[in-house]
């Protein structure tokens, strides 16, 4: 999720733990803050648009990275030892590094949870990227947790449980929209197909769902009591899995996206010269509804581009990355 939810799950653990330690409340915020966004350094790490799709969320949001940033946040932080002694403080800050890493994988981004041994990215998409309601519950509940010394600690964890157990009922208004979904749609005549949820804005409230069927890939955005309605689909071309192949296997930046991707459609136009141009989008990514209405100039990002010669030979790529577009001309 994003930063501002990841260091406010931090300075509620902080003040959990403040009247259960004796350091300055300034360093038992750090402390707990830094745990809660650690996983995260990868982000400055400047990995580049390919590092970023294979490794954020990678070693660093491992069992393997839990086990090291515990032990070392308990070494740079010689309160809690004191306090807990060495396995205890290194537990301590294994679970507050899990905070995060939860929280990221109640996206649909998918976290690597085995990293190095294994590239699959795990999720349970329950939560949008950005949550505003999420994330403003638990800055209430810190702000009251400041206000209120006196019931400091249960506040404190009164947030900390929230961080838990939000998701969990939101993946539970998932299964029940899942479940309503094929009776809706068969009151308005629709194939079914292989019907998945996924997050949108304002998840647990609205679902996208997915609807694969042939060569096509429809998507709606529905609320949590699905209605007819609601299935006011848009229609796209599911990707070619033949050319997305074809792509890895002539440029690395193709194969780590066909890996990334979880709901790959294209759309293509001719070229002069019996080329073409096929743009694939993840439709994970794309914002229908209001959404969409409210950013209408929104780019979608992890969009990528390929301009193809007349027989399907790779010239140029085009990556529209978060915050930057890459162009890389073929042969690399």
């Amino acid at each position: 999720m994003d930063p501002v939810t990841h260091l406010a799950s931090g300075a509620l653990a902080g003040q959990a733990l403040r009247d259960r330690v004796k350091a300055p409340a300034w360093l038992v915020l750090l402390y707990a803050m830094l745990a809660c966004w650690i996983p995260d350094v990868d982000n400055i790490l400047g990995l580049g648009p390919e590092g970023y799709l294979l490794y954020h969320r990678g070693v660093t949001h491992s069992v393997f990275g839990v086990a090291g940033f515990g032990m070392l946040l308990a070494l740079a932080f010689p309160f809690v030892r004191r306090r807990f002694g060495w396995w205890r403080a290194a537990a301590l800050s294994a679970l507050l590094v899990c905070v995060p890493i939860w929280l990221d994988l109640v996206t649909s981004y998918g976290t690597q949870l085995l990293a190095p041994l294994s590239r699959h990215r795990f999720a349970l998409p329950s939560l949008f990227i950005i949550d505003p309601g999420f994330t403003l519950a638990l800055l209430i509940l810190l702000g009251m947790s400041w206000a209120l010394p006196a019931r400091r600690t249960r506040l404190a964890l009164a947030g900390l449980a929230l961080v838990v157990f939000w998701p969990l009922a939101s993946l539970g208004v998932r299964q029940a929209t899942a479940t309503a979904l094929p009776t809706v749609m068969a009151e308005r005549g629709l194939e079914s197909g292989r019907v998945e949820l996924t997050t949108a804005p304002f998840s647990p409230l609205f679902w996208k769902v997915v609807v694969t069927h042939g060569d096509t890939m429809r998507t709606a955005v529905v609320s949590c009591v699905p209605t007819a309605s609601d299935l006011d689909f848009e229609v796209h071309r599911r990707a070619d899995q033949a050319l997305l192949e074809s792509l890895a296997a002539q440029s690395s930046l193709w194969d780590t996206w066909n890996w990334f991707a979880a709901y790959p459609t294209m759309e293509e136009r001719p070229l002069p010269g019996n080329g073409r141009e096929v743009t694939f989008t993840d439709q994970r990514f794309v914002l229908q509804g209001a959404a969409a209405r409210l950013l209408p100039a929104r780019r979608t990002p992890f969009t990528i581009t390929a301009v193809l010669g007349p027989d399907d030979e790779l010239q140029r790529t085009v990556y529209h990355h978060p915050g930057r577009v890459l162009h890389r001309e073929h042969p690399d």
